[in-house]
């Protein structure tokens, strides 16, 4: 795993695991490169425009996992 594990993954890729899409917030090596964890956000909580009555300031929930868990994301469909 180590530096090459590392090098893998940035700040803001997009990843899965388990079949589940989550973004990348950190990357956390504890200083032992064999025990590599990402912070990722998998959208969580679902969250509802202020237009259509939601709020704002709901903080997100992040989760730190293995990131020999995770593999790179299919590229996105973008949208406008």
């Amino acid at each position: 795993m180590g530096d090459a594990m590392k090098q893998r993954f940035s700040k803001g890729d997009l990843i899965e695991m388990d079949g589940m899409l989550g973004a990348v917030v950190e990357i956390e090596d504890g200083g032992d490169p064999e025990d590599l964890h990402l912070v990722v956000w998998f959208g969580e909580p679902p969250t509802q425009r202020i237009s259509k009555g939601g709020t704002a300031g709901t903080p997100p929930i992040v989760w730190l996992v293995p990131a020999e868990y995770c593999l790179p994301a299919q590229p996105p469909t973008i949208k406008h």
